[in-house]
């Protein structure tokens, strides 16, 4: 079974690699020199995920797309059929999405967006019991002064809180059965026994994120 090792090994390498490829910042939208023609375009995807790389789609009334790529620290959770301001370069070869100017005009509305989406939490399952929170925690969130960004992460968080207990879970179970049938000398435990630790860890730390969360704008 020392190829499941080496499987395991090449799986974790292979996702770190492809982390910091996502994570790159291309060119496309952010031209500095942008001072020419300005349109307006519409956002035709969503952000669903925070602090993560992603990329803003937009399109124009004459069917023209355009897109541009925040950092994770750039990345709100716009609202889809929103129009954002484009501003082209003098010889319209490129061009800047004005995503900063949107971000700020609309903070209000993409707050009420995401509070919408936190009402929809229910308390009882497996992220609402781990943080403990409850519906009065989660209207006082709500109903508190917190930025958009804040409550785009804590959604986030909890959503995640659900995929690592089920990927946890699953990853305990193949490892008892897979322990249980060939019982692998303890060098081939080593790696599958650190990659558990490493989920659980994440686990942990990610629902110890939306406790603080909680405690600094629910108290």
């Amino acid at each position: 079974m020392g190829d499941l090792t080496l499987i395991m090994f090449v799986s974790l390498l292979a996702f770190v690699i492809i982390s910091k490829i996502s994570g790159r910042i291309p060119k496309t939208g952010r031209c500095i020199d942008a001072n020419g023609e300005t349109i307006e375009a519409v956002i035709v995807n969503e952000n669903r995920i925070a602090e993560k790389a992603v990329t803003m789609k937009l399109m124009d009334s004459d069917g023209n797309r355009y897109r541009v790529k925040l950092k994770d620290s750039e990345a709100k959770m716009w609202i889809k059929g929103d129009t954002v301001n484009i501003k082209f370069s003098e010889d319209k070869k490129n061009y800047r999405v004005l995503f900063h100017d949107y971000f700020r005009n609309n903070e209000e509305r993409m707050r009420e967006n995401a509070i919408k989406k936190i009402e929809k939490i229910n308390p009882n399952l497996f992220a609402g019991r781990l943080t403990e929170c409850k519906k009065e925690n989660l209207e006082a969130f709500s109903n508190s002064e917190v930025e958009s960004l804040t409550l785009f992460v804590f959604l986030t968080y909890m959503r995640r809180i659900t995929s690592y207990c089920v990927l946890s879970a699953i990853m305990t179970a193949f490892f008892l059965g897979w322990y249980n049938i060939f019982m692998p000398p303890l060098k081939q435990l080593i790696l599958p026994i650190i990659l558990l630790a490493i989920s659980y860890f994440v686990l942990y730390t990610t629902v110890m994120s939306c406790k603080r969360i909680l405690k600094k704008y629910a108290t």
